[in-house]
C-alpha cells in the first residue's frame, strides 16, 4: 500500500529434523537473487549470491531501495530427489519500515519465566540450535561434545576451518558438526579424546562446557576466586570456572560445589552462551 525503504533481507530455512536427529535441508535455498519492484510486474535485481546449506539464518545486505515489492528468488536449493523446490520458515526485511516481530515460543517444554526461556528463544532465533522437534526443545537433554562445539561455531558465524585435514575416524564429512569440530580443534577450544577420535556423542560435563566457552572467548580474566570444594586449584578448569562465576555465566550446583562432573544439559549450554555474549 505504500513505499518502504529496505536495505536487506533475512531468510530462515525450515528447521525439520530427520529420524536420525539430523537437520533436514530439503528446500533450503543455496543460491539466490533479491529483486524489487514498484508495480509488482517489473522487477530488478539488487543482490545475488550463495548461502551455506544449513539451517542457520541467512542474511544479505544491499543498497537502500524505496519500493513497494521485494521478492526472494531461489536459483538453486537443496533437494534429495528430482523435484526442485524452495522452502522457508521465515523471511524478514530490514530497513526504515522494519521492526522485529514479537518472539513466538513454539516449545511446550520451555515455559515463560524459567531461567532458560530467553536463552532458548535467542539461540533458536540466531540459528545457533534448533528444537529437538518442532514443538519441544528438550531442555533437560544431555549436551553432547559435537553439539557444544557446533553451538559455539554457529555463534561465531559458522566460519570455514582453515585446515581441512581431519584426524578423527568418528567425524565424517557428512556430519552436521564436521566443520564445527575442525574449527574448534584448530582454534584450541577443545581437542580430541585421543589422537584419532573426537567422541562427538560423548556427554559434555559442566567443567568442559565452561572451559570450551572460556577458550572461545580468548580466555578472559577471572574476577572470582575458587570457593568450590570440587574445583582443584591449578587444574585446567579452575580459571574457566572462576571466570564463569565472576562473569555471571553460571553458579555452582550448591554453595560449595560447582558440579564439575555433572552433565551439562541443553538448557544450561544455551544459557551459558547467552549470558556470556549478552552481558
Amino acid at each position: 500500500n505504500g513505499n518502504y525503504q529496505v536495505d536487506g533481507l533475512r531468510y530462515k530455512p525450515r528447521t525439520d529434523i530427520n529420524r536420525e536427529g539430523q537437520p533436514q535441508l530439503n528446500g533450503t535455498i543455496t543460491q539466490f537473487k533479491i529483486q524489487v519492484s514498484n508495480d509488482g510486474i517489473n522487477f530488478v535485481d539488487v543482490a545475488t549470491g550463495n548461502w551455506d546449506a544449513n539451517q542457520n539464518w541467512k542474511t544479505v545486505e544491499f543498497d537502500a531501495q524505496t519500493v513497494k515489492y521485494v521478492r526472494l528468488v531461489s536459483v538453486d536449493a537443496c533437494t534429495d530427489n528430482n523435484s526442485v523446490f524452495a522452502s522457508a520458515a521465515e523471511i524478514r526485511l530490514t530497513g526504515e519500515a522494519y521492526t522485529e516481530p514479537p518472539v513466538v515460543n513454539p516449545f511446550t517444554d520451555v515455559p515463560e519465566g524459567i531461567f532458560y526461556y530467553e536463552p532458548v528463544l535467542w539461540a533458536v532465533g540466531k540459528g545457533i540450535t534448533t528444537g529437538a522437534t518442532e514443538t519441544t526443545f528438550n531442555p533437560g537433554g544431555n549436551c553432547q561434545r559435537a553439539q557444544v562445539v557446533t553451538f559455539l561455531w554457529r555463534a561465531a558465524g559458522s566460519p570455514e576451518p582453515t585446515k581441512t585435514e581431519n584426524p578423527f575416524i568418528d567425524v565424517k564429512e557428512t556430519d552436521f558438526y564436521y566443520k564445527a569440530v575442525l574449527w574448534a580443534v584448530e582454534n584450541e577450544i577443545t581437542a580430541g579424546t585421543s589422537a584419532t577420535t573426537f567422541s562427538p556423542n560423548g556427554v559434555t560435563n559442566r567443567a568442559q562446557a565452561v572451559t570450551f566457552l572460556w577458550r572461545y572467548l580468548n580466555k578472559p580474566a577471572a574476577t572470582a576466586e575458587n570457593s568450590f570444594k570440587d574445583v582443584v586449584d591449578g587444574e585446567w578448569y579452575e580459571a574457566p570456572i572462576n571466570w564463569a562465576v565472576g562473569a555471571g555465566v553460571t553458579q555452582g550446583v550448591s554453595a560449595d560445589e560447582f558440579g564439575i562432573n555433572s552433565n551439562c544439559i541443553r538448557a544450561q549450554a544455551v544459557t551459558f552462551l547467552f549470558r556470556a555474549l549478552n552481558k
